[in-house]
């Protein structure tokens, strides 16, 4: 996902949460900016884990995996 599809997409989503009065667009950007490291980290580790997965999944077949 390029980083201006994934602005465009986080902006819409502010003023949605802003028009149903659930956070100010200022906030939740302050909340995404301190939550960034942490959601590349889990994607970085979901990817791994996948990755690992499918390698067993190759080598062993899908008995292993199941």
């Amino acid at each position: 996902m390029s980083t201006r599809l994934f602005r465009a997409l986080f902006w819409v989503l502010a003023e949605l949460l802003e028009c149903a009065h659930v956070i100010q667009r200022l906030r939740l950007r302050a909340t995404a900016d301190l939550a960034w490291p942490r959601i590349i980290t889990g994607l970085a580790r979901m990817s791994k884990q996948t990755a690992d997965i499918a390698m067993v999944g190759l080598v062993l077949g899908l008995p292993a995996i199941a």
